[in-house]
C-alpha cells in the first residue's frame, strides 16, 4: 500500500510538473518558433527568460510540497479509514 501511495504521488508529481513547466516555457517557445517575430514576443520571451529561475523555484517549491505532500496524506487517510493500513505502523520511534 505504501508502494502505492508513493508511485501515485510521484505520477501527480510529474503530471503537474510538465503542466506547469509547459506553461512557463510557451512565451519562449513562441517567440523562438517565429521567423520574425514581433517586438512584443521577443519582450515577452526576454521578460520570462530573466524570470526564469523564478519561475523554476516555485514550479519546484509548489510541486514538491503541494502536490507530493498532499496526493500521500489524502491516500493514507482512505487506507487508514479502510483499515488497509495501521495507524501505528506509520508511527517510526515508539
Amino acid at each position: 500500500m505504501l508502494m502505492a501511495i508513493i508511485l501515485f504521488s510521484l505520477f501527480i508529481m510529474i503530471c503537474s510538473e510538465l503542466i506547469v513547466y509547459q506553461k512557463d516555457v510557451k512565451p519562449i517557445k513562441q517567440a523562438m518558433e517565429q521567423m520574425n517575430p514581433s517586438l512584443i514576443y521577443l519582450q515577452t520571451a526576454y521578460t520570462t527568460a530573466q524570470k526564469f529561475p523564478l519561475l523554476a523555484f516555485r514550479r519546484t517549491l509548489i510541486v514538491h510540497y503541494l502536490r507530493a505532500t498532499r496526493p500521500n496524506e489524502l491516500l493514507l487517510i482512505i487506507f487508514i479509514y479502510w483499515e488497509k493500513l495501521n495507524s501505528g505502523t506509520l508511527v517510526l520511534l515508539d
